[in-house]
Order: C-alpha cells, then structure tokens, then sequence
C-alpha cells in the first residue's frame, strides 16, 4: 500500500466523524474495554449493548468479577449466547486477581496469556486501554485490507492471514499521534456498522458511480478514491454483492 500516512489520515477522519455513540467508548479502562470485546465476538452491536450496561453494573472490575460466583456470572449474561466467552472471561478475571494483583497487565504477552485472548483482542483492549501501538484484525478489517490492495484475502486461510496481520501492522498509528492507535483499535469494531452507512452509498458519492466493487478494487486509482474519502463506504461496507452488482437490502 502506498501513501500510508495519508490513508491512515483518511481512516481516522472517517472514524471521527462516523462514529457511533456507544456506552464502551466513553472508557478507556482496560476492564471495560475489555468486557465490550469479548461481548462483541460473534455479536452485534444493538445485542450487546443492553448486555454490556448490566453485566459492567453488577460486575464493575476485574476484582468484582472475579469474587462473583459462576452461576451469578452465567445469569447475567444469559441471553447473549456463547456462554463459553463468559466462563473463560470469568476464568480470567481470576488469574488477573491472583497473578496480577488485580490489575489488568499491559504487556501483549501477559495479556495473551489469559484464557479467551487471542491476538485481536490483545491488540484491541491494550491499544484502547493502554495506548500501545498493536495491529488489530478481524473479519471487518480483512475486509477492507483486501479491498484496498485487490486481493481476495481470506482471514480463515493461514498464509492470507499472514499476510493481513502483516497489512494491519503496516497501518497502525503510532500511540502518540492524534487519535493514536485507540482510534484505529475502535475503528474496527466502526467498520461493522452499516448505520454508520446510511445515505452515503457509493453511487451517489461525488456523483461517481461505483457499480462494480471487483472492478474498482482491481484499478490502481482506487487509491485516491480512498484518501478522498469517496470510495470509504464501498470498502467498509457488508452488503454489497459483487455478483448481482448491487447493494442486498438488510431486511431480506
């Protein structure tokens, strides 16, 4: 990818002025962060959140979380699904308690260490949390990586993920930088969200007309499309079907 700075410029921009107003932004303790993450995993967003408000009313810290009993644990998160991310969460908040002295530790190692974190939410909750400078990948942002480089890059396939992880670290914000790798952390989660979307389809955009997605992610001057912002939604958006060359309505 060429031009980083001016890319990374014009995802940030995108993200201050798009984003969602959302109870785990208002936060940058780790704890919380951390919490609205493992929530978001095979979840939306409009799910998770009433989820999120009880579950950090009745467990406020790690420490708290990790007195609570299982089963109080359970119950209140009962209705999200996966339960097995409110174990290992729970699981975790233990070792935090017992081998951290209750707090969260800051090094992507110790982090990872703890049952249910993978690399994303490593690079996720410390980059919010803490400010460090960590890549972060998920199905959202393999998304937009292979749009931007016309590549069919899968997340799922070992050797593309590779690659993506290597494009994720290439686009990170230094941590002192305005907005800092935070900002790029929250993006992600910004990028799933089709709300965020609304009126601003890639046909009306400066009256171009971008109707096959395949096409323009093949041509070298989908570049200054992105660092224009014109061409921002098509790469971050959903329910474009390349094949039917149009946009799928949400409610079929």
């Amino acid at each position: 990818m060429r031009d980083v700075p001016r890319l990374q410029k014009a995802l940030l921009a995108w993200y201050q002025r798009e984003r969602r107003a959302l109870p785990w932004r208002d936060t940058r303790d780790p704890y919380r962060v951390w919490v609205s993450e493992i929530m978001l995993q095979q979840t939306q967003v409009a799910t998770a959140t009433p989820y999120y408000v009880r579950f950090v009313e009745r467990f406020p810290d790690v420490r708290a979380l990790a007195e609570a009993r299982r089963e109080d644990v359970l119950a209140t998160w009962s209705g999200l699904g996966y339960y097995r991310r409110a174990r290992m969460l729970h699981e975790a908040a233990g070792v935090v308690v017992r081998e951290h002295a209750g707090r969260i530790p800051s090094d992507p190692a110790a982090f990872t260490a703890l049952p249910g974190v993978g690399r994303y939410t490593a690079g996720a909750v410390l980059s919010i949390g803490f400010g460090r400078s960590l890549p972060v990948l998920d199905g959202n942002v393999a998304r937009v990586l292979s749009r931007l480089t016309g590549r069919p890059l899968a997340i799922k396939r070992p050797a593309d993920a590779k690659v993506l992880w290597a494009m994720a670290e290439a686009v990170m914000v230094p941590a002192e930088a305005d907005g800092g790798q935070s900002s790029m952390a929250r993006l992600s989660g910004q990028l799933g969200g089709l709300a965020a979307l609304a009126g601003i389809r890639p046909d009306s955009a400066s009256g171009t007309k971008f109707q096959d997605l395949q096409y323009l992610s093949s041509h070298a001057f989908v570049g200054a499309f992105v660092l224009e912002e014109k061409l921002l939604p098509v790469l971050f958006a959903d329910d474009w079907d390349p094949i039917a060359k149009r946009w799928i309505d949400p409610d079929e």
